[in-house]
C-alpha cells in the first residue's frame, strides 16, 4: 500500500492509495477510501485498474460536482495517465486514459474555478534528461499541453502545487539529481513565466499546501546519516524549517502525502502518506 492522495466531497474525506502485491507488479490498483466522520472510520467505495499496473494515486474534485482519481498504468509502451470518476461517491466509471497527455505522467491534477490544471513530466532520455510541462483542461479529462517549465539532466518529474487566492500558482519539484533538493517554483496566470529556487533540504515524494500565503511542505526527507523520515516544514523566505517529523520507517520508503483542506475551515487539513 503506497502513494496516497486525499480530498473533501460532498461533506465526506477520501483517501486514495495504491495497492499491489509489490512495489512494481501486474496486480496494481488504486483504492479509494470514505469517511463520512472526518477521518475516524473509512469504508472503501472503489477498486480501480487499467489494463497494467495501476499506480500513484492522486485525488481531485470540481467543487461537488464531480470527484475524480487518478493516476497512471505502467503499458509495455509506456506510462498512460488516466482517471475515474464518480458524482456521488459511491458510483465510478471505469478507468479511462486522459486525452492529450501520452507519453506523460500527470501529476496531482488540481481544480480551480470549474478549470483544471496539471504538471506532468515526461523522460524523454530516460538517463540525462526529462522534462516537466504545464497542463490545462476544461473537464479534467481532456488536456492541453501549454508549454515546458523546467527539463535538463537534473531529471525534473513529480509536481505538487497550490493556488494563492489570486490564482497565482506556488509548485515544488522533484529532482533526481544526487542534491535530491526540489525546486520551488512560482508563477500567476497565465502561467507563462515561472521563477525557480533550490530548497535546501534533501526532500523527495513531496507535497504542498498553502495556508494562507505561508508554504508547507513535506515529503522524504534525507538526513546526512543517510537514515530518511517523512518531513513536514515550513517555508519562510525561501527557506524550509522543520516543524515536525511523522511516524516513518524503519526502512527508507516514505511519504507521498495527500492533503485535504477542510471545506468549512481553510487552516484545517487532512493528512495522508506512507510508511
Amino acid at each position: 500500500n503506497a502513494f496516497t492522495g486525499a480530498a473533501w466531497f460532498q461533506g465526506a474525506l477520501y483517501v486514495a492509495f495504491r495497492q499491489g502485491d509489490a512495489h512494481v507488479c501486474s496486480q496494481g490498483r488504486l483504492i479509494v477510501l470514505r469517511s463520512r466522520d472526518e477521518g475516524v472510520r473509512f469504508d472503501t467505495v472503489a477498486v480501480i485498474r487499467g489494463q497494467f499496473d495501476t499506480r500513484d494515486a492522486h485525488l481531485y474534485a470540481d467543487g461537488d460536482r464531480r470527484l475524480f482519481v487518478a493516476g497512471f498504468a505502467a503499458t509495455p509502451e509506456g506510462p498512460r495517465s488516466g482517471s475515474a470518476w464518480t458524482n456521488d461517491g459511491l458510483h465510478w466509471s471505469d478507468w479511462t486514459p486522459y486525452a492529450g497527455a501520452d507519453g506523460y505522467v500527470m501529476w496531482r491534477p488540481r481544480c480551480r474555478e470549474g478549470r483544471f490544471f496539471c504538471a506532468g513530466y515526461s523522460f524523454r532520455d530516460p538517463i540525462r534528461n526529462s522534462h516537466v510541462a504545464w497542463f490545462e483542461s476544461r473537464d479534467g479529462r481532456r488536456w492541453e499541453r501549454m508549454r515546458v517549465i523546467h527539463e535538463g539532466p537534473d531529471k525534473p518529474n513529480e509536481c505538487c502545487f497550490d493556488f494563492k487566492a489570486d490564482g497565482s500558482v506556488v509548485m515544488i519539484m522533484r529532482r533526481e539529481n544526487a542534491k535530491r533538493k526540489p525546486l520551488l517554483l512560482r508563477s500567476a496566470p497565465p502561467y507563462t513565466k515561472w521563477s525557480k529556487v533550490e530548497l535546501n533540504v534533501p526532500l523527495m515524494g513531496q507535497a504542498l499546501w498553502l495556508v494562507g500565503d505561508d508554504i508547507w511542505i513535506s515529503g522524504r526527507w534525507f538526513l546526512p546519516s543517510g537514515v530518511t523520515h517523512l518531513g513536514v516544514f515550513k517555508v519562510e523566505k525561501d527557506k524550509p524549517k522543520l516543524q515536525v517529523v511523522l511516524p516513518s520507517g524503519p526502512g527508507s520508503d516514505q511519504s507521498y502525502m495527500g492533503v485535504a483542506r477542510h471545506p468549512l475551515n481553510p487552516r484545517r487539513f487532512s493528512l495522508s502518506y506512507y510508511s
